[in-house]
């Protein structure tokens, strides 16, 4: 089915390449560029694990996969039930970042709305091409569909990536097309770029609800500290003002 956008959605669009490209960029005349950025993420990521714990949440790094691609993934647990589950992809220009860096926003997840995310840590280029990325990533969600997590099986999955991560996560979900029984346990991709908001990919049509995202988080109705953003035929966006996320068990309310 053709993807189509109202006169709302593109003057909401418009206005945030506006405000994108008054944006700090971050450029890369040098090679080292990117080892040195990611050093210095890691190292601004020692303890991480043990602040998460600290906050009451559970945390392990798994290394997953199937049919002969493995990759790590990194699972936040709330302390209480799960509601549903977050496949989270990063970002990084499929060269920097990892599994680790959105600690702050899947620790909202676990916390306040009793969300599990499991966040893929892909290997980067260029020892990893795009194509064993987008490997990489299908083979976590297809474990994690699978019932990779046995006590979470069969609750609502959202995948969710930003910039270089909503390309892996739109290419995920056009991945699982060949698993429908797989794809169809999808309650909703919500995916943000560089330069404008993507709904849900055609690979998703009638599999489920599809939701907007402004903030590459997941969003979901039913919250009352969300609101509408904007709407076009089919697809509702909302946005939780007390959360990071928003979904239907959201504690937030």
């Amino acid at each position: 089915m053709p993807l189509t956008f109202d006169d709302a959605a593109l003057d909401e669009a418009a206005r945030f390449n506006v405000r994108l490209a008054h944006a700090p960029r971050f450029g890369s005349r040098h090679r080292f560029m990117p080892p040195l950025v990611q050093g210095l993420l890691r190292l601004s990521q020692i303890g991480a694990d043990r602040r998460l714990r600290r906050a009451g949440l559970q945390v392990e790094t798994r290394m997953v996969g199937l049919e002969g691609v493995q990759v790590q993934v990194r699972i936040i647990r709330p302390r209480g039930p799960v509601a549903g589950i977050v496949l989270d992809i990063h970002g990084g220009g499929w060269v920097i970042g990892n599994a680790a860096m959105n600690d702050a926003f899947n620790a909202a997840f676990a916390s306040r709305c009793g969300l599990a995310v499991v966040s893929v840590d892909y290997r980067l280029a260029p020892r990893a091409s795009v194509h064993e990325q987008m490997e990489e990533c299908l083979a976590a969600a297809r474990w994690l569909l699978q019932d990779g997590l046995s006590e979470c099986a069969d609750l609502p999955v959202i995948v969710v990536g930003e910039s270089a991560g909503a390309h892996l996560a739109a290419a995920t979900l056009q991945g699982l097309r060949a698993w429908p029984a797989l794809l169809a346990r999808i309650a909703g991709p919500s995916c943000t770029t560089a330069s404008t908001i993507w709904p849900a990919p055609t690979a998703c049509a009638g599999q489920g609800p599809k939701r907007w995202c402004s903030t590459g988080r997941a969003c979901w109705p039913g919250c009352a500290g969300s609101r509408p953003i904007w709407t076009t035929p089919g697809v509702a966006s909302r946005r939780c003002h007390r959360c990071s996320a928003n979904w239907p068990a959201c504690r937030q309310r």
